[in-house]
């Protein structure tokens, strides 16, 4: 979420808005959406954080979910951990209301880098000279 935070205002301009959305509590949420997660960051999230994900919200957006009672996690630890769904990213295009890019994944990688999703949004936008520095050419 760092990266999107960082690009938040290349998102702005491009007329995108960014929404989080996790399994962690709202006073979890909370901490991040205020910067005070990590030590002495105090980076606000400039969007919106949503908490409370739950299994069906995760069967309802076709992401996979952790189940650690269901022993998938070889370093579990009981009370320590908690289910939770794996990362899902989508871009809704709000006027056609559909999906027109998504990104599950079933660990830490794969997941769209804030860069290149300002790249794509600003090439289908046609909009590719006002974001150089995103391009690699």
């Amino acid at each position: 979420m760092e990266g999107y935070r960082k690009l938040n205002l290349l998102f702005e301009s491009l007329g995108a808005s960014i929404v989080t959305a996790s399994v962690d509590t709202v006073d979890e949420m909370k901490l991040l959406a205020e910067g005070k997660c990590f030590p002495k960051r105090e980076k606000v999230m400039p969007f919106t954080v949503c908490h409370g994900v739950t299994h069906e919200i995760s069967k309802t957006v076709g992401a996979f979910w952790y189940n650690h009672a269901e022993g998938k996690d070889k370093n579990y630890i009981a009370g320590e951990s908690k289910d939770y769904m794996q990362p899902a990213e989508f871009v809704i295009d709000c006027t056609l209301k559909k999906i027109i890019l998504c990104s599950y994944s079933d660990g830490g990688l794969g997941r769209i880098d804030a860069g290149d999703l300002v790249g794509w949004l600003s090439g289908i936008q046609n909009r590719r000279d006002e974001f150089p520095h995103v391009w690699s050419w």
